[in-house]
């Protein structure tokens, strides 16, 4: 419900702000350093960016699916099947800002209010010209109201689960400081008993001992360097996807000189095609392969070293025209509003920076599925539910949450000419292409360089850990004190 509430407050700022097609519009109030805002601006700028606060917020509220439907499908899929069923779940999770990408390069082609005929002085190709942006969010967010009910209804065991755990147990790939028991296999019959237990019995012992149970399980799962190694990858790996498709829009419309509608529809393609291929070739080649959870490891350092070079590829942002700047502060100034006017543009440059970009993202997200993979068959199955979660955790504290901060700090740092100082320092006019091209490069290079490195480390201590483990089976007491 979270999501489709932040769905419908991202529309509010069009229905409080907007006041018709009938306001004066100028060319120079984006494209002009000289230009003042209106009266009352400012407030709405303050307004409207908490509302989009607010209303992502919600949004985020909703990602539990995104953490809780793995585990669900863990607990009732066979393990020979559990990659074809997260290449499904992730592929939909990248085919869904897909086509919002899509959805939105047609829309920003029209006019913001579907009822009015756009001013006669305006084009999709102005820098003022303002698309339909918000009609999209309230679509998706009667899409996301549907999907609530079918997925409320799901039971919480389904037919042969207790066989499908039971099987799992006997897998040697478990990394855990104990031996597995039979109180890891849920008991259907004990659960039922336990949804009969009054509230407030319920309530007590979750206070009396849930912490003790939960701190020995967090202990548990970190003390792995294994999967330590492993969500420290997905963390470094997340920060530079996160950066890049914050910002990577915005760079491809400013560095090529298109339209905002294209550069979505472009951007959108470049997923639609790259993430979703990329997530079925994963879980497809692991499950054909039939890889135990070792080989899934050294199949995910081998893609993250595959994808390493194709990071070069943002050496190709910028058209020749747009990286030789004025020397003189009058000359730049000038140079910039024209720019904005009438940007350069290239689109052979252009074409070849989609298709490399489009093998950096599929070589990126090839290791969604086999990643997930490492660190569930690795687990216990009673652990499995908060492995995933301090995976997730972990990926946001040290990716998804302060890239986008620290990418767009250093963006602003880079601008070399503002629209209007009066407006709060505008948009930027003009950017410093080189440097925003390095520094796009800096950040994929170097935390895809990391994830590489922290993925070698896992597949060798999960190599290490199985060697173990058959060693302690045969009771070769030779060789223990190895481990």
């Amino acid at each position: 419900k979270h999501p489709v509430l932040g769905c419908v407050l991202f529309t509010a700022p069009h229905f409080a702000f907007y006041r018709g097609a009938g306001a004066r519009f100028s060319s120079f109030d984006i494209c002009s350093v000289t230009s003042v805002c209106s009266e009352g601006q400012n407030t709405q700028k303050t307004a409207t960016l908490l509302v989009f606060l607010a209303a992502q917020l919600c949004i985020a509220l909703g990602s539990a699916l995104w953490i809780l439907g793995p585990i669900y499908l863990d607990r009732h899929v066979c393990q020979s099947s559990m990659n074809l069923y997260l290449s499904c779940l992730y592929a939909s999770a990248a085919l869904g800002p897909a086509v919002g990408f899509l959805m939105n390069g047609a829309l920003l082609d029209r006019w913001v209010s579907p009822w009015e005929e756009a001013p006669s002085s305006l084009t999709p190709d102005s820098p003022i010209w303002t698309g339909n942006w918000w009609i999209g969010y309230l679509i998706f967010g009667a899409v996301g109201l549907v999907c609530v009910v079918p997925l409320s209804l799901f039971p919480r065991y389904l037919p042969g689960t207790v066989e499908v755990r039971k099987a799992k147990l006997k897998s040697r790939e478990l990394v855990m400081d104990h031996d597995a028991d039979q109180k890891t296999t849920m008991n259907v019959e004990s659960s039922a008993r336990d949804q009969e237990t009054p509230r407030g019995e319920k309530v007590r012992k979750f206070v009396a001992k849930d912490f003790k149970t939960f701190s020995m399980a967090c202990k548990d799962i970190l003390g792995s360097f294994m999967r330590v190694f492993t969500m420290l990858a997905h963390g470094t790996e997340n920060f530079a996807v996160s950066a890049l498709s914050t910002f990577l829009p915005q760079i491809i419309q400013a560095q090529f000189g298109i339209t905002p509608g294209l550069t979505s529809i472009i951007f959108g393609v470049t997923i639609v095609i790259g993430a979703v291929s990329g997530i079925a070739f994963g879980g497809w080649f692991v499950k054909w392969r039939n890889y135990d959870g070792v080989q899934t490891a050294r199949f995910c350092f081998i893609i993250a070293c595959v994808s390493l070079p194709l990071s070069f590829s943002f050496l190709l942002l910028g058209c020749p025209g747009n990286t030789v700047f004025p020397a003189e502060e009058d000359d730049l100034i000038l140079f910039a509003e024209d720019l904005c006017e009438s940007p350069n543009t290239c689109r052979r440059r252009l074409a070849l920076f989609i298709v490399l970009l489009f093998l950096l993202m599929f070589t990126t997200f090839s290791n969604n599925v086999p990643g997930s993979q490492v660190i569930l068959r690795s687990t216990e199955l009673k652990e499995r539910p908060l492995a995933m979660a301090l995976n997730s955790t972990i990926a946001r504290l040290t990716g998804s949450i302060p890239a986008p901060l620290l990418f767009g700090l250093g963006l602003d740092r880079l601008c070399l000419v503002h629209s209007s100082e009066t407006c709060n320092g505008g948009t930027c006019l003009l950017a410093d292409n080189t440097r925003v091209k390095y520094l796009a490069l800096i950040v994929s290079f170097v935390f895809k360089s990391a994830s590489a490195i922290f993925l070698l480390l896992a597949w060798r201590f999960y190599k290490k850990n199985q060697a173990c483990r058959q060693i302690a089976s045969t009771s070769d007491s030779s060789n223990a004190r190895l481990c």
